[in-house]
């Protein structure tokens, strides 16, 4: 068996899946939705969308796939729960949203805030598309290790495993953050909406992570 190319750019990973999700949500099946998605892809992502489109026709999954080609578990994860719940579209699309939102990482001046918002963004897209909540929090802590959000969520999830909820436990395993955002989980949770509160919360973190500052006529201004 030829040996894989490196793994995907995730922009590429988004491509693939907003095209698949507009075929599925037309009603062609997986398999001829690949299909029609490796005669329309650039040339880096033929090898990624054919080997997606075996594996298919030949009775596997594409989130095996996509797990054996080394993508991040919050990636593969997602797709393996679209497809346990028979509704792939959806969860293709969330996935392609959130990566679209990453798009172009930020110079920031806060990188500690800056993971938390990556982690917590992707954490709302994973229960959104149904994974549960203590697989999407690992998931959502190993997509940015090594870090102190990652060891955060991590201890998260074990105050969460003793019955405490997900602001609870994050209050307790991460003190350095802003305490609104801490309020606005709760909220959440609260309403039945934590998916919806997450993305949110990461908007309001990205925010107080901060613009890094820029030379300018050597001298150090702001970008705000």
């Amino acid at each position: 068996m030829p040996a894989r190319p490196s793994v995907p750019d995730l922009h590429d990973i988004a491509l693939t899946c907003r095209r698949l999700a507009e075929a599925l949500q037309v009603g062609v099946t997986i398999a001829p939705a690949l299909q029609a998605v490796v005669k329309r892809a650039p040339a880096r992502l033929r090898p990624l969308v054919e080997a997606l489109r075996r594996r298919v026709s030949a009775g596997g999954r594409m989130s095996e796939e996509l797990a054996e080609w080394g993508l991040p578990s919050y990636v593969w994860g997602v797709v393996r729960w679209g497809e346990n719940r028979g509704d792939l579209a959806p969860a293709l699309a969330l996935l392609a949203d959130r990566i679209e939102l990453e798009r172009t990482p930020p110079a920031v001046k806060n990188r500690r805030l800056y993971a938390y918002s990556l982690a917590l963004g992707r954490l709302g897209m994973m229960l959104a598309a149904g994974v549960p909540l203590l697989q999407a929090i690992e998931s959502a802590a190993e997509s940015v290790a090594p870090s102190e959000a990652s060891d955060a969520l991590a201890a998260a999830r074990r105050g969460i495993t003793g019955g405490e909820s997900l602001s609870e436990a994050l209050q307790a395993a991460a003190p350095d953050l802003p305490a609104m955002t801490i309020d606005m989980i709760r909220d959440g949770e609260e309403a039945g909406r934590l998916d919806e509160a997450l993305p949110v919360v990461a908007d309001y973190l990205l925010d107080a992570a901060g613009p890094k500052p820029s030379r300018k006529a050597g001298k150090e201004v702001s970008n705000a």
